[in-house]
């Protein structure tokens, strides 16, 4: 009778299906922590204090990988086109042309702008009214317009000085100095260029974006590389 009892038994519970396995018993949690949000804001230093470079950003600020290519390559679009002066100021060492395009994109795209730009910079080879390759008409970002397409661009008069940041912001008259020792026409303007925008000695040619005529680009001085100014940026 004991042996039945016991196989009686065995059978109940093979009937039931019951298993001691980990897989039948409840399911995996497949849920994820969320993602960190980190806050990448570009930061900016006083250009009033222009002995103290402690705080300045001595190199252009990076982008993602597929952005640091030349900009000047990129196919032109038609308008209307954002153009600004940036946030942040920098060096002369701006990583060369291709630095200074990378700083443009970058803060481009933190402030939710599309396309791809340029800097408004020249050196010994290479002039910024080559560099832009858009037909325009650009704007700033408050939508008031800065030249209808690069015969404009490269006249020396603009129709609104370009003074609005990446954000819309207007930079106080001292500190709206720009690199890029370029004349009214868009050319290299024989000052000199912190060897390419790529070096710390040395002295580079300025404009000022508080300027609808030459002056915007041609200020007609230069300053030391270790000093910090902005960049002109044009959308392609």
């Amino acid at each position: 009778m004991r042996g039945a009892f016991v196989a009686i038994v065995a059978a109940l519970i093979g009937g039931c299906g019951v298993s001691f396995g980990g897989d039948d018993i409840g399911g995996l949690d497949t849920r994820t922590m969320p993602s960190r949000q980190t806050n990448d804001a570009p930061a900016t230093t006083d250009h009033a204090a222009t002995n103290d470079t402690s705080n300045t950003t001595s190199a252009p600020l990076q982008v993602d990988a597929g952005a640091t290519k030349d900009a000047a390559s990129t196919p032109a679009s038609t308008g209307p086109m954002h153009a600004f002066v940036t946030s942040a100021i920098v060096t002369g060492n701006l990583g060369g042309v291709t630095g200074a395009d990378a700083l443009c994109n970058d803060l481009a795209k933190k402030a939710g702008l599309a396309g791809t730009y340029v800097a408004w910079i020249s050196t010994t080879k290479v002039n910024a009214i080559d560099r832009v390759t858009g037909t325009g008409p650009w704007v700033r970002v408050d939508g008031q317009e800065v030249a209808k397409d690069k015969t404009q661009l490269a006249s020396g008069q603009l129709t609104n000085p370009l003074r609005r940041t990446e954000k819309g912001d207007e930079p106080p008259v001292e500190e709206d100095r720009t690199w890029t020792a370029t004349t009214k026409d868009g050319k290299y303007d024989g000052f000199p260029d912190c060897n390419g925008w790529a070096g710390s000695s040395g002295t580079g040619g300025v404009g000022e974006a508080e300027h609808d005529g030459s002056k915007w680009t041609a200020l007609l001085v230069d300053e030391a590389c270790t000093e910090v100014n902005r960049v002109y940026c044009f959308q392609q």
